[in-house]
């Protein structure tokens, strides 16, 4: 989902730095508002239900912990690609990325835009405070923004309207 994007996009930029001239994220899903399980639970996740039952359906996302837009949630329930489960395969990959981002952080060096809700239930916004203090980039940007949930493209039109704006300052920057 939304998170994912930026989740493929830091990781993307930490294996083929030389490939993107800069990335944006909005509230990348690497470490979880709720932390993460036990070592034993992750472990069981990534190498026992990950294999043996990788269909297996193990969560679904709620449309009220992504935007506080009623609009937008109806939009979001009545999509048949959001109503997606959470299987064990894709939690698998998930860990997978996350080790391998939070190992790797210290060395992201492209110029990056990351933005995130600071009332997000679903990603921490720590993580992308976490992003702005370590990745070696001199040219970054954080903004967190007051109020909004998960995915602050889904909030309501003058929000949006915000973060649009924000996203095109920061491109017209660099263009």
């Amino acid at each position: 989902m939304f998170t994912v994007w930026g989740t493929i996009a830091i990781l993307a930029a930490l294996e083929r730095p030389n490939y993107f001239n800069g990335i944006i994220t909005s509230a990348p899903l690497v470490i979880p508002t709720n932390g993460f399980p036990s070592k034993f639970k992750i472990f069981h996740l990534k190498y026992v239900t990950g294999n043996l039952h990788p269909e297996r359906v193990l969560s679904h996302i709620d449309p009220t912990q992504i935007t506080r837009d009623p609009v937008q949630r109806k939009k979001l329930t009545d999509d048949r690609l959001f109503r997606t489960p959470i299987k064990a395969r894709w939690t698998k990959a998930w860990y997978n990325a996350v080790g391998e981002i939070l190992q790797n952080l210290k060395s992201l060096s492209l110029p990056f835009f990351a933005f995130h809700g600071d009332a997000d239930q679903i990603s921490d916004v720590k993580f992308s405070q976490k992003m702005f203090d370590k990745a070696r980039s001199c040219d970054k940007e954080l903004k967190i923004y007051p109020g909004f949930f998960h995915a602050p493209l889904y909030e309501s039109e003058e929000n949006r309207k915000q973060v649009l704006n924000d996203i095109k300052l920061w491109l017209e920057k660099r263009i």
